[in-house]
């Protein structure tokens, strides 16, 4: 068996199975580390991996199931509108946050753009929501209202 160096010994959140640190499988939903024995999945709206406990049964992050109504004004949001400028298009915002993920979903007349940038503000994607997947949504019930 091979020996790790204190430097590098990580243990599973889930399973304490000790491990090494090159091996980690890390969410960046809640900030914890997990070994092959736990799954990442897919989101269903933003498209990013989080390990099962962040998904919700239909298939959506934390992140995006949280998402709460914020004014184009708020200074959080400042950066992101200088990285993706076609934002001040958008009259009504959405933010979710998680332990390092932020969603930032823009919705307008007929189009709809969702952000999915970090707590450093460096974006990570940006895509166009379908009139379709926004009408999926439209009925999901946030903490402070609907979509």
């Amino acid at each position: 068996k091979e020996k790790l160096c204190p430097n590098h010994i990580k243990t599973c959140n889930k399973c304490s199975r000790v491990y090494c640190s090159s091996h980690v499988n890390y969410c960046r939903s809640c900030g914890k580390e997990y070994c092959e024995c736990t799954s990442f999945v897919k989101c269903k709206f933003c498209g990013e991996d989080y390990c099962d406990n962040c998904i919700d049964k239909n298939g959506y992050c934390k992140t995006c199931s949280e998402l709460e109504p914020v004014t184009g004004k708020d200074p959080e949001l400042d950066s992101i509108f200088k990285y993706v400028p076609e934002l001040g298009n958008y009259k009504k915002f959405y933010l979710g946050k998680s332990e390092e993920i932020r969603v930032l979903y823009a919705k307008g007349f007929f189009r709809n753009l969702l952000v999915v940038y970090n707590n450093s503000g460096a974006v990570l994607s940006t895509r166009e929501v379908s009139f379709l997947e926004n009408l999926k949504r439209k009925n999901r019930i946030t903490k402070r209202g609907k979509i």
